[in-house]
């Protein structure tokens, strides 16, 4: 089987179900999808980067994607693709706002990286608006008891990791 390997790269704060969905969609095309984990100095993270891999890791290993892989980086994305002999740069979209942007982004990295393509997923009616920017709002303004009763976060996050994105938001408390 010839090597196909692509890259979806994000902050990740915290992986959502729409991420999820674009990663079990991108292992059915890929032999190897890389998951690049983003720090950017200019947000404020929820997770610290080390969670935030981990929290990914925890949700690949539950759903058991074999051929998915998890790094984090600072630099440019196209550079962590030429190191990885990845030629796609998988990207989710939500709406005419993100394609726009992604457009972009497209074009100034096949300007850096003249052998990749970016190749885009249009995002399923039930994750359009589900976003870790949203996440974070929701969490920012809800109340612990709020989210724990209402299971609001189900809508939005694994499962698996819902009682630990609440611990780094809430402090140690029992969740």
């Amino acid at each position: 089987m010839e090597r196909n390997v692509a890259v979806f790269a994000g902050s990740f704060d915290p992986i959502t179900l729409g991420h999820l969905d674009i990663i079990e969609r991108a292992t059915k095309l890929f032999s190897e999808l890389w998951i690049l984990i983003g720090e950017n100095p200019q947000k404020n993270y929820l997770l610290p980067l080390e969670v935030r891999k981990n929290l990914v890791e925890q949700v690949l290993i539950s759903r058991n994607f074999l051929n998915v892989r998890v790094d984090f980086y600072t630099g440019l994305t196209t550079e962590f693709m030429k190191s990885r002999g990845a030629s796609v740069l998988v990207r989710g979209l939500r709406n005419g706002r993100d394609f726009d942007y992604e457009q972009t982004m497209a074009w100034n990295n096949s300007c850096l990286y003249t052998q990749m393509e970016t190749v885009f997923f249009s995002s399923k009616k039930e994750h359009l608006s589900v976003s870790s920017s949203a996440v974070r709002e929701v969490l920012k303004y809800s109340s612990k008891e709020f989210l724990e009763n209402e299971k609001v976060l189900e809508n939005f996050l694994p499962k698996e990791i819902i009682s630990t994105v609440l611990k780094y938001r809430y402090g140690n408390e029992t969740v």
